[in-house]
C-alpha cells in the first residue's frame, strides 16, 4: 500500500518487521490490522528500520509520524539501531501510542516484576550465580532479555551455572527459585487498556518448559482465585504506565513473565475459544 496518511482519515501506523529465518513468531500484526479495518481505520504497515527524523521530525519514510491518529510497534524491531529508532519515536508524545515506547523498553525486563516473581537473583558474573546455588535448592537460569523459552533451564548445581554461562561472559542472566508448579503448567492472560481479554493455560509437555514454541500444549481454563490478586496488581501497574497491551504469565501464584512488546496468545484464545479476541483488543485501546 502506498504511504499517504491523513489524520482525517483515522490513520493507524503499525511498525512490523519479517521475523528472522526460523524464529518462532506469532501474527499479531495480521489479526490486529483486520480489526482495525473493520473500526474504519485505515492502516498501514511500514518496517521499523524506515524511521528517520526529517529535518529533526520524526518521520516513517518521507511522511511525518504525526499524520497518524495511532502508531503501534509490533515488537521491536531489528536489534540493530534499536535504540536509534527509539530515540526517534521518544520525540513523539506518549499519547499516539498503544504503549510509550520508552516505557515498553523500561517494562520489558524481567527484572521490572521482580515484586511479583519468585526470589531472583541477576548477574552477569558466574561465579555469583554458582555459589546462591551451590547453598542448596533448585533455581531455573533464564537469559534476562531471552523471549519463546529459549535457554531457559532448570540447574542444581554450580557446575550447571558454569557451564551454561561460559559461552556468554557479558550477558546479563536471571536466577529463579524453581517452582514445583510449573509440572501442571503456568497461565498465560491477555490484556488490554482496562480489560481482561482471555486466560489459557500452557502445560509443559517436559514438565518444565510451558512456552508453546517449546512444545508445550495450551488449553481453556480460568484463572485460578490464586493467581487472581498478582495478575490484579500487576494489570493495574501496566495501567499506570499506559501500556495498552500486555500478556501476563503466572505459576504457583508468581509472576513469571510479563510480555509489554507484543505478546503472543490471541490465535491460541480464538483456537480455544472460537472468539475473535484481536477484535476485543482493539476494541478495548480505540474509542
Amino acid at each position: 500500500m502506498a504511504l499517504s496518511p491523513a489524520r482525517e482519515n483515522r490513520s493507524v501506523l503499525l511498525l512490523v518487521s519479517p521475523p528472522a529465518q526460523g524464529t518462532f513468531h506469532n501474527d499479531n500484526h495480521e489479526r490486529l490490522s483486520l480489526a482495525l479495518e473493520k473500526r474504519g481505520l485505515l492502516v498501514h504497515h511500514q518496517p521499523h528500520n524506515k524511521l528517520c527524523l526529517n529535518n529533526g521530525i520524526p518521520h516513517i519514510g518521507t511522511y511525518p509520524l504525526d499524520a497518524f491518529e495511532l502508531i503501534w510497534p509490533v515488537g521491536f524491531g531489528p536489534q540493530q539501531g534499536y535504540l536509534d529508532r527509539l530515540a526517534i519515536l521518544s520525540l513523539v508524545e506518549d499519547s499516539r501510542f498503544v504503549s510509550p515506547p520508552r516505557t515498553v523498553f523500561s517494562l520489558h525486563n524481567k527484572s521490572h516484576w521482580l515484586e511479583f516473581a519468585p526470589e531472583t537473583h541477576m548477574s552477569n558474573n558466574s561465579a555469583l550465580l554458582a555459589d546462591i546455588v551451590a547453598q542448596g535448592g533448585h533455581w531455573v537460569l533464564k537469559p534476562a532479555t531471552g523471549s519463546f523459552g529459549r535457554e531457559v533451564e532448570r540447574v542444581a548445581s554450580a557446575e550447571e551455572i558454569y557451564l551454561r554461562m561460559a559461552d556468554s561472559a557479558s550477558a546479563y542472566w536471571l536466577l529463579q527459585r524453581y517452582i514445583g508448579a510449573i509440572k501442571d503448567g503456568e497461565y498465560r492472560t491477555i490484556i488490554a487498556g482496562n480489560n481482561i481479554i482471555g486466560t489459557y493455560l500452557r502445560k509443559p509437555r517436559d514438565g518444565f518448559h510451558a512456552n508453546l514454541s517449546q512444545e508445550a500444549t495450551a488449553y481453556a481454563t480460568e484463572l485460578p482465585e490464586s493467581h487472581e490478586g498478582v495478575v490484579a496488581a500487576t494489570h493495574q501497574a501496566l495501567q499506570d504506565a499506559r501500556i495498552g497491551f500486555a500478556a501476563i504469565d503466572t505459576c504457583g501464584g508468581y509472576v513469571l513473565e510479563v510480555n509489554v512488546a507484543n505478546p503472543g496468545g490471541l490465535s491460541t484464545l480464538d483456537g480455544l475459544y472460537g472468539g475473535r479476541s484481536a477484535d476485543l483488543v482493539v476494541d478495548s485501546i480505540v474509542s
